[in-house]
């Protein structure tokens, strides 16, 4: 569950280091977990060029409101949408 900003409010300053500290720690997990699926994906194209296989950014997108990574439908040529 994503925490609202009056629920963080309530928090003491301890909760507070403590979530974040948490949030640091999941956050540095997908960034190791984006950087070896991003090698992997790079290795398996061997030379066939940047277009052969899409990207993160052309599968998917931040859904508006929270930090949930939504699949789209859109086509490797086509832009993310933002916002």
């Amino acid at each position: 569950m994503i925490p609202t900003l009056s629920s963080v409010a309530k928090l003491t300053t301890s909760e507070l280091m403590d979530g974040a500290a948490e949030a640091f720690r999941t956050l540095a997990s997908l960034a190791g977990r984006i950087v070896l699926l991003a090698a992997e994906l790079d290795r398996r194209e061997g030379g066939r060029g940047p277009t052969s296989v899409p990207g993160p950014s052309t599968r998917c997108t931040q859904s508006n409101g929270d930090s949930r990574v939504t699949p789209t439908r859109s086509s490797a040529s086509s832009a993310p949408t933002a916002g």
